[in-house]
């Protein structure tokens, strides 16, 4: 009720005003994020750093306030003593011991990434483990990256520790064979004694599996005892001929004295560089479409020594330092912002896109481009008209050995070969955008003719008052695109040329849009290269305007005329 004794509603909403988390055992707040959830209910706290302490009693403090709507805004709510509608809440609770390893939720980002395929080593040679497990560097011992090598070869150790600035583990990457996988292991060591085996009559000096990753049973040996290393002690009774057969995922062999932290795989690639792979792409054809109207599919196929993974082809996630997500661009990114070829410079810019381009600088053209390149004048632009069309070859996947015999030693190296030859395709897609930017040009010339016929502005709200001077400036060209119908438009427009067409290549972390980049470019060929043949003629219709300058000046409407032309693709 009001003052007068009328009944009236009030609209109030809680707002979260902190959430803190305190390490109460050392009066010490833990360092995180809380954000509301989508069903603006749950609050959630997010760590930045390490989990929490181990073993400790922690609080958990929340504090929420009202706010009430009025006049169309939002304020805070107060009680009728003028004090704001506030309350917290505490809860207290106890942690149990800290994980004694790496898990993956603390792992924020990784070179080579966790599961990686083609590693290029000649592209970035700094490897890291980046997350929030700072303390389990804080244990007495020896810390080292070792790059435990499936396929043969010696292990690689580089001595780590953590880098608090750069919030994990950051070495110089050593050479390794290319073509090879890898198991990326951080180890603690220690100077403990050797550790026997339970099952084993004699401590093994060489290699222990970790316990927490291998699984060991007791079988009957299909070799002699002498070949298994004679008697064997299993759960304290002694029985000659049985040996011991581990399954365990390769790569986690550790010494006895050693503490393995995290265990992942990847592979190098069979090229150093994104131009070395991209060099030895074969060009095979080019798929060809006219899938409707004016638009025109080109997809060229190439043959590869190496398939591209999942992490290659497309977007991929991490963390940052703070633990936010962060979205990486594929490590291979493939365009063709090539401007400067034929077809673009002899139709597409003078008969699309340059017109578009006056009209947006008269103020003249709101819409969307299809095909975003065309106006960039050196801007930045994170379109592409340009993408890959087949899927990826995935990740690296490495199962369990099958069976060994311990007894006998060493270790199987058929694990899975590499991926072979391969066919990769890719779309090049301005046959598919600029037709719908020449029919866009189309509609707003006769949108912009009728307002100015009107003298105001057109059905679609373009303001013509001071722009008559542009427009008459222009009355040719309008008035050609004017005199057409939909079928003239779609006549008037010139198919794409025969010829070379440039993809390109570029390394993901050095994308740039700058000419001058590390692109990689490599052709695709339509109609003209001699591994295709002539397959048919169409007939394609044509305006003669097409073919003009970018400053012929039409005077009238030009009259359509049907040429028959060969497509060879």
């Amino acid at each position: 009720m009001d003052a007068k004794g009328n009944p009236y509603t009030r609209t109030f909403r809680i707002e979260v005003e902190s959430f803190t988390v305190t390490d109460a055992s050392h009066n010490a707040p833990v360092s995180g994020n809380w954000s509301l959830q989508d069903d603006n209910f749950d609050v959630k706290f997010g760590l930045k750093n390490d989990p929490l302490p181990g073993v400790s009693s922690v609080s958990a403090t929340i504090t929420v306030f009202a706010q009430e709507f009025k006049n169309g805004v939002w304020i805070e709510a107060l009680k009728k003593d003028g004090t704001p509608i506030r309350q917290s809440k505490t809860v207290m609770f106890t942690t149990g011991p800290r994980p004694d390893s790496i898990l993956k939720q603390m792992v924020y980002d990784s070179w080579p990434l966790d599961g990686q395929k083609n590693v290029l080593l000649g592209e970035d040679r700094t490897g890291r483990l980046q997350g929030a497990f700072q303390y389990l560097f804080n244990v007495p011992g020896t810390y080292l990256v070792r790059m435990m090598p499936l396929d043969g070869g010696s292990p690689i150790e580089i001595p780590c520790a953590f880098d608090q600035g750069r919030g994990g583990i950051v070495f110089p990457l050593p050479a390794l064979a290319s073509g090879s996988r890898y198991a990326f292991q951080v180890i603690r060591r220690t100077d403990a004694t050797m550790i026997k085996s339970s099952f084993l009559t004699k401590p093994i000096s060489s290699a222990v599996f970790s316990s927490t990753l291998s699984s060991t049973q007791s079988v009957k040996s299909a070799l002699p005892a002498a070949a298994t290393g004679g008697v064997t002690s299993s759960g304290g009774q002694t029985t000659p001929g049985l040996s011991f057969i581990t399954r365990t995922l390769p790569g986690t062999e550790i010494k006895s004295n050693e503490k393995l932290l995290y265990v992942y795989y990847y592979r190098t690639s069979k090229f150093n560089t994104l131009a070395d792979k991209v060099q030895q792409l074969g060009f095979k054809k080019t798929d060809y479409t006219k899938y409707w109207s004016t638009h025109e599919l080109l997809v060229g196929n190439y043959s590869t020594q190496e398939d591209f993974d999942d992490y290659e082809m497309y977007n991929y996630a991490t963390r940052d330092i703070n633990g936010f997500g962060v979205t990486h661009l594929p490590l291979i990114v493939v365009t063709a912002h090539v401007p400067g070829e034929k077809w673009f410079t002899q139709f597409a810019w003078p008969r699309v896109y340059s017109h578009i381009q006056g009209m947006k600088f008269a103020g003249l053209w709101p819409e969307e481009l299809e095909d975003k390149f065309f106006l960039l004048l050196g801007l930045v632009n994170f379109e592409t008209t340009a993408m890959f069309q087949n899927t990826s070859g995935g990740k690296l996947h490495v199962s369990g050995f099958m069976p060994l015999n311990v007894g006998r030693g060493g270790a199987a190296l058929a694990l899975g070969a590499g991926s072979g030859p391969v066919d990769i395709q890719v779309k090049y897609l301005h046959g598919t955008t600029v037709p719908g930017d020449f029919l866009t040009l189309w509609f707003k010339s006769h949108m912009i003719m009728l307002g100015y016929s009107r003298g105001d502005c057109d059905d679609d709200g373009t303001q013509l008052y001071g722009k008559a001077g542009w427009v008459e400036q222009n009355s040719d060209w309008l008035q050609y695109f004017t005199s057409m119908d939909i079928n003239g438009a779609a006549k008037a427009y010139v198919p794409m040329y025969q010829g070379a067409y440039k993809v390109n290549f570029i390394y993901g972390p050095k994308f740039s849009w700058a000419q001058s980049g590390p692109w990689i470019k490599k052709d695709l060929w339509y109609g003209q290269s001699p591994m295709q043949s002539v397959v048919g003629t169409v007939v394609k219709q044509a305006s003669v305007s097409s073919f003009l300058p970018a400053r012929t000046t039409i005077n009238s409407p030009v009259s359509l005329f049907t040429t028959t032309v060969k497509v060879i693709h």
